[in-house]
């Protein structure tokens, strides 16, 4: 054999020896599928770990070392799983691929009749992905595992980040996301950004039902120089699994990899198709746009978590049935079809619900009112618009009792029928009035808590400039961001003469049914004797004497029962210390 002839054999199995060649059996979409050793397996920069199929440990014994101090709980899309540990070795071609950490799980993902293959005997994921440069050709069915990389002109460099356990992230506008080249969409966002940017809200504001997935436009996604035109977007709402993180917006699949990319992970570099691959989504998109503004996130139905609570409190004095036949007559309802079958708030949301959606189930609903009680919250804002909650009316004018007849043309006393209107209506007004410690009360607690209200026709003359100040417009955003209304700048429609008493009969009915119309009487009572303290200059002087004389340590006990009243204001003090002295008496001093 001539010199030339050796050289030349010299120069190929050199060559040969940089680079080995994997066949591409199936790919959905961007999802690659290759085979090794006859078995096939998913790549997947998504995962941290290798993975294998329970069928696929006796196939794989040789190249198998168990790891028992690797055992752990590994994250899966469907949750969190105990899993065995391994060291997983293999060779392709000249290429060593040794001690690789692997897990145990289920990978059988595709099957013959949906996908085109059943399929997969395991994962490799970053392992095996970071070991060395790969080329992934779809067009040409094949994967390239390079020892030196040969750049190819025809891609992009894109520079991405590892942090964490392997985790590839990459930032595309304001947002951090993950290259997960084993997700089936091109962008899913985690359940804190659904949260945060309210998509849920735009996608039901825009028709969508909450069965299957909602799709819809990620304009100008711009990473790193590149641009990709609107990019398919959806989301994931579960509460465990690898689609919680809260360290990345979302993952980014593989299609805006392209048909052909070059995966250079030691140094931090990718190379991409200047065309992502297109993703039939297969249903109706929808037309948000996913971008830093923020939905106001009040809503009224806030209110209706402060009715369930109420009617679970008086379920607990008294039998839910009989709860719930006050509710029909506070309601004014006319037909009260309610059966009790099952736990007071279940039966109740029931009720109270009767149209339910795809996404927010009963069991749902009542775990987000006991995980995050008088919260907004997707769901409880759903089924309120769903069943149209705030259609019965505002209040309803009460008799004043005998007791307090010289009041009859001075107060006028109503009885609120709608919880939707106590925070709107009195919240600002009660604060402006002091009425309660700022610290002990804020908007979305004050219709669950405050039974009655009384105010004088003077208090509106200062009330509506006092809303134009830094406290009132403070209070109003608080209503907004609670509520999403400001106050009812008509108020003073409601007061016809010179006093205003409120009940709130849903804070009342939280102590029970068989004590409602003690209870009732006695608030009535208490919130008259303030309009007859405020009338009468003669009562408020007797008031303060009777104060005056009693000993220090009653003075003391007095304010320590009731801590939620500014006692700094001594006006405040004498009505309250009047009108608890007297509020279940039957002789008021005159």
């Amino acid at each position: 054999m001539n010199l030339f002839c050796c050289a030349v054999l010299a120069l190929f199995f050199s060559l040969s020896s940089f680079s080995s060649e994997l066949k591409i059996t199936k790919n959905i979409g961007p999802l690659v599928i290759v085979e090794l050793d006859g078995l096939n397996y998913l790549l997947d920069t998504g995962s941290n770990a290798n993975f294998i199929d329970s069928s696929s440990i006796a196939k794989l014994q040789e190249n198998l070392k168990r790891r028992p101090e690797l055992d752990k709980f590994v994250n899966t899309f469907a949750g969190r799983a105990k899993s065995e540990g391994y060291d997983l070795s293999i060779k392709i071609g000249d290429l060593d691929f040794s001690g690789m950490e692997t897990y145990v799980m289920d990978t059988q993902k595709f099957s013959e009749k949906l996908d085109g293959i059943n399929c997969c005997a395991g994962i490799l994921g970053m392992p095996f992905l970071k070991k060395y440069p790969i080329e992934v050709d779809i067009a040409q069915k094949k994967v390239i595992l390079h020892k030196k990389l040969t750049k190819s002109p025809e891609l992009k460099k894109f520079m991405v980040d590892i942090v964490g356990k392997d985790t590839i992230v990459f930032k595309c506008d304001n947002f951090l996301y993950r290259l997960d080249s084993g997700s089936e969409v091109p962008a899913i966002f985690h359940r804190h950004i659904v949260d945060k940017y309210y998509l849920r809200e735009q996608m039901f504001e825009q028709g969508f039902s909450g069965s299957g997935l909602p799709f819809f436009e990620v304009p100008n996604f711009k990473c790193g120089g590149l641009e990709f035109k609107n990019i398919l977007g959806t989301y994931f709402y579960g509460s465990s699994g690898a689609l919680t993180h809260e360290e990345v917006a979302g993952n980014v699949g593989g299609y805006i990899l392209g048909n052909k990319y070059i995966l250079n992970l030691k140094k931090k570099e990718i190379y991409i198709s200047p065309k992502p691959i297109d993703f039939p989504s297969g249903s109706k998109r929808y037309n948000v746009k996913f971008e830093l503004k923020k939905h106001t996130p009040g809503h009224a139905s806030l209110n209706s978590q402060a009715k369930t609570l109420i009617v679970n409190s008086c379920a607990e004095a008294s039998d839910l049935e009989v709860c719930m036949a006050k509710v029909c007559e506070l309601e004014k309802s006319k037909i009260c079809a309610f059966k009790k079958t099952g736990s007071t708030l279940d039966d109740f949301v029931n009720y109270y619900f009767p149209l339910k959606t795809a996404d927010c189930s009963l069991s749902r609903v009542v775990n987000e009112l006991r995980e995050r009680p008088i919260r907004y919250n997707f769901c409880w804002y759903k089924l309120f618009e769903v069943n149209h909650k705030e259609a019965y009316g505002n209040d309803t004018v009460i008799a004043i009792p005998k007791l307090f007849d010289s009041l009859k043309d001075e107060v006028i006393v109503r009885e609120v029928q709608n919880i939707i209107h106590v925070a709107p209506d009195y919240y600002c007004l009660a604060k402006h009035n002091h009425l309660f410690k700022e610290k002990d009360l804020n908007a979305a607690l004050f219709p669950l808590s405050i039974r009655g209200m009384s105010f004088s026709r003077v208090s509106l003359e200062t009330y509506f400039e006092w809303l134009k100040t830094a406290d009132g417009m403070k209070c109003e955003a608080e209503l907004v961001d609670t509520y999403g209304i400001g106050v009812n700048k008509e108020i003073s429609k409601k007061f016809t003469k010179n006093n205003l008493v409120v009940l709130n009969p849903w804070t009342i009915l939280g102590d029970g049914v068989e004590k409602y119309d003690q209870n009732y009487g006695r608030t009535l009572q208490h919130e008259l004797l303030h309009a007859l303290y405020s009338n009468n200059l003669r009562i408020r002087e007797l008031v303060r004497k009777e104060w005056s004389t009693s000993s220090q340590k009653e003075q003391e006990s007095f304010k320590k029962a009731h801590p939620s009243y500014n006692f700094k204001n001594e006006d405040i003090l004498m009505r309250e210390y009047f009108s608890y002295k007297y509020e279940g008496s039957t002789n008021l001093p005159k």
